[in-house]
């Protein structure tokens, strides 16, 4: 069959199918008119090429491996992309445990909620320490910047000034994080000015506010800005999260 009938019957383009030759993973035969004549065996090298490729295995790997036609090299191969398809799927169940905590963060606010209650499982909080190796936590999509107000700093009038990243899933990185159990937090929804110096005097009235609803902060606090204003920088939206337990 030509090329044509070849990239109908397989679905890929015929574009694809010169590159998956010139890569040496198919021969097809030459008529005397010079035209290539694609055999059936020709189709499901291409498709089964396609399967390896998608499993992110290299076209050049695809081509030895292929041309060594050995169960035991393939079987070496596949425990590798079994391998990277598990920190994939990692990646992405954390990146849908992000999105899905943003997804309420939101609809707090398009309903008009001041705080209500979350379940959070285990957080960890990577300090700002060495900017050389933080730097490297903002390839990660799945975590947001955090101002951390320790408990036994909620005290003081002026708070120390610790910034990091907050996610829901422990990293690959030099630096050390603070690990969090699961536990029950009380969120709130604030606006804030833009380089605010967080004070006693505007965590104080939240407490209270948990204090009158049966609770006490029995952990750390986090501070998120989750929308910011880039136009008039008059606020930004940000959240408040203290894990709390019943008093």
């Amino acid at each position: 069959m030509n090329i044509k009938q070849a990239s109908e019957r397989t679905g890929i383009s015929r574009d694809m199918i010169r590159f998956y030759e010139k890569k040496g993973i198919i021969h097809p035969v030459r008529k005397n008119n010079g035209y290539r004549d694609y055999s059936n065996h020709d189709l499901l090298l291409l498709v089964t090429a396609r399967q390896y490729s998608c499993l992110g295995i290299e076209l050049d790997t695809i081509s030895e491996l292929l041309k060594q036609n050995d169960p035991e090299v393939f079987y070496n191969e596949m425990e590798q992309a079994v391998s990277r398809l598990k920190e994939e799927q990692q990646r992405l169940l954390q990146q849908m445990d992000y999105a899905d905590n943003m997804k309420s963060i939101f609809r707090m606010a398009s309903e008009g909620i001041d705080h209500e209650i979350v379940r959070h499982g285990e957080l960890y909080y990577y300090p700002r320490t060495d900017v050389r190796y933080f730097a490297d936590l903002y390839a990660y999509n799945s975590a947001r910047p955090a101002f951390l107000i320790r408990n036994e700093n909620l005290e003081l009038e002026e708070y120390p000034q610790e910034q990091g990243m907050l996610f829901l899933k422990p990293v690959r990185s030099k630096l050390t994080c603070t690990s969090y159990q699961e536990g029950t937090f009380m969120r709130f929804l604030r606006r804030f000015q833009p380089d605010i110096v967080i004070g006693r005097n505007m965590i104080l009235p939240m407490i209270r506010t948990i204090e009158s609803e049966g609770y006490r902060v029995c952990g750390d606090v986090f501070i998120s800005m989750v929308l910011g204003d880039s136009g008039t920088r008059e606020e930004d939206l940000s959240t408040v999260e203290f894990e709390i337990a019943e008093r």
